[in-house]
């Protein structure tokens, strides 16, 4: 499992994340995080965790306050987001919400349209995409 716990202090701005692989190649960025810190001393908004697929935020051993997933079932597959640990009593729905083993939810964080590939449809291929559709 590659679960990387981050902790990003700063000035209250917002920052560009980049997580790149070993070869420098991009798998996610994401714009407009601000710092996360302790929780607890008003320098950052909590804790953060990099997971590379959703099956790896489920099985984290503790909660985050925000974790970043760079795909679904690999890297850059389409799946990849930031998502929020929410009260939220809602089902793992596989591509909004998904459901840490402790109970905690994480939501995703977007506006605007829903990717069918957060639920599992993959472009281009022949196979039957009637379940993720319908998810």
């Amino acid at each position: 499992m590659a679960v990387v716990p981050v902790r990003i202090y700063g000035d209250p701005v917002a920052y560009k994340i980049r997580i790149v692989d070993a070869n420098s190649v991009q798998i996610f960025e994401i714009d407009n995080i601000f710092p996360f810190g302790d929780g607890t001393s008003g320098n950052g908004l909590g804790t953060l965790a990099v997971c590379l697929t959703y099956a790896e935020l489920r099985a984290l051993s503790k909660d985050f306050d925000a974790v970043i997933v760079c795909g679904r079932a690999t890297s850059a597959d389409g799946g990849e987001g930031l998502f929020f640990r929410s009260p939220s009593v809602a089902p793992d729905n596989d591509g909004t919400i998904l459901v840490r083993g402790g109970g905690s939810r994480y939501v995703r964080n977007y506006s605007g349209y829903i990717d069918p590939r957060w639920f599992g449809v993959v472009y281009g291929v022949a196979a039957d995409q009637m379940a993720p559709l319908a998810a």
